[in-house]
């Protein structure tokens, strides 16, 4: 499984580090990367930077644009956007992944994958 919440992987992370995504549905987005001018695009789950059209991504079949673009999905309650977080249980040794937007509304991680799926789409 893909590290969601490692340094390079984090959406929260890369946001803090400058990059711009506008997102424009689940699973299609345009990233800019402040440091490099360079911009990709995310169809479909799909990017066209050089990682995933040249070396079929590094992130088991994935660029990184693609897997931040995962963490995040129009809120189906709200004009928002949801983005994943992983959420400790008290008395559970694994956390729990959800998608939450800042009006509060909750998604969880298999509701989300199974609507992808449905589409087949997504990560």
């Amino acid at each position: 499984m893909i590290d969601f919440f490692s340094k390079k992987l984090s959406l929260r992370e890369n946001l803090r580090r400058g990059y711009q995504i506008s997102p424009a549905g689940d699973g299609e987005a345009t990233i800019h990367n402040p440091n490099s001018g360079a911009t990709y695009t995310i169809s479909n789950f799909e990017c066209d930077c050089p990682d995933k059209t040249k070396r079929n991504g590094s992130h088991d079949g994935h660029c990184k644009h693609e897997v931040w673009v995962s963490q995040m999905r129009p809120c189906p309650r709200c004009d928002r956007y949801q983005l994943l977080a992983q959420v400790q249980v008290a008395g559970a040794e694994e956390s729990l992944y959800e998608y939450r937007c800042s009006n509060g509304h909750i998604s969880s991680w298999e509701e989300v994958k199974a609507s992808r799926a449905s589409n087949e789409e997504g990560i």
